[in-house]
């Protein structure tokens, strides 16, 4: 993660895009979320490959002359959230759109704090889906399992029953998995790939919640409630 801010000149101005040095693209896989505004007047935080071309086009429109306040060079894949969570941060003040009524300051921040928000959540994941991979090699399924269950075993509709049975949320189970909500309602509707550490770490949180897993035996995969401890 770049964060990028425009240089000063001799007179203490925001020289704007000029202070950049932002290609006409970012790299591939890469985007921007940035901060295009004026001193005096409100503030946009949107994301783009071409912060550049975003500014003149808005600037065609605009009363006001405008700057690229800032641009956070991040991961295409992360940009929605990091935009998301900016705009969240500064909901108060939101006028229309992607504009906020807030200092230039106010809204770089909050693109910088999104940034290292959404950063640390991915290495906090990538951290956790590899813990879980280490434990699938060292502890097979079929070992430490009464109700042996693979994670490729692990079927949408199990994912949902289990869940029904414990009262819980598609967010309830992506917080005790460690996921994405969205992971969840997608592995539940059967749509896209779920990888193996992920599943299994779902698979964990529906089993530590009091389920138990009876796997295909010629009648359908289903899901019971284990009776609690006496």
């Amino acid at each position: 993660m770049a964060i990028r801010t425009p240089a000063q000149d001799t007179d203490g101005c925001a020289q704007g895009i000029d202070g950049f040095g932002l290609q006409s693209h970012g790299q591939q896989g890469q985007a921007f979320v940035y901060v295009i505004g004026s001193e005096d007047g409100p503030q946009k935080i949107g994301m783009s490959a071409n912060p550049a071309s975003r500014l003149r086009g808005l600037q065609t429109s605009s009363p006001h002359r405008l700057k690229l306040l800032a641009a956070v060079d991040v991961p295409a894949t992360d940009a929605v959230a990091v935009e998301r969570h900016a705009h969240a941060a500064l909901s108060l003040h939101h006028l229309l759109g992607e504009w906020f009524r807030v200092t230039p300051d106010q809204a770089v921040t909050a693109v910088q704090e999104a940034a290292a928000a959404v950063a640390l959540e991915q290495a906090k994941r990538a951290a956790a889906a590899k813990r879980q991979g280490e434990q699938q090699f060292l502890f097979p399924a079929d070992l430490t399992r009464s109700e042996p269950l693979t994670v490729q075993q692990l079927a949408p509709s199990q994912c949902r029953m289990a869940r029904a049975a414990l009262g819980w949320t598609t967010r309830d189970l992506a917080e005790r998995a460690q996921v994405g909500v969205m992971t969840i309602s997608r592995l539940e509707a059967g749509t896209g790939d779920t990888y193996p550490a992920t599943r299994a770490a779902i698979a964990r949180a529906l089993e530590a919640g009091g389920v138990s897993f009876i796997p295909e035996n010629g009648e359908g995969a289903g899901v019971r409630l284990r009776k609690p401890d006496p």
